[in-house]
């Protein structure tokens, strides 16, 4: 399963716990972008220190 998804850490009352639950399910996050490199791994960290002033596109698979 493959899910798309626009993400704004900004948007979540507890960002952590969500990023956190992505992550231990075993989830790959992997950003979308047509401005830099296509496809970009993301890290719990990436997400979590991410710029709010803008979403960005994820596509997030099971391991």
């Amino acid at each position: 399963m493959l899910i798309l998804m626009e993400f704004n850490r900004a948007r979540y009352k507890n960002v952590n716990h969500f990023i956190n639950q992505i992550f231990e399910e075993g989830y790959q996050v992997t950003r979308l972008s047509y401005k830099e490199s296509l496809y970009k791994s993301m890290s719990k960290e990436d997400l979590l220190q991410s710029d709010t002033s803008h979403h960005m596109m994820l596509a997030i698979k099971k391991n």
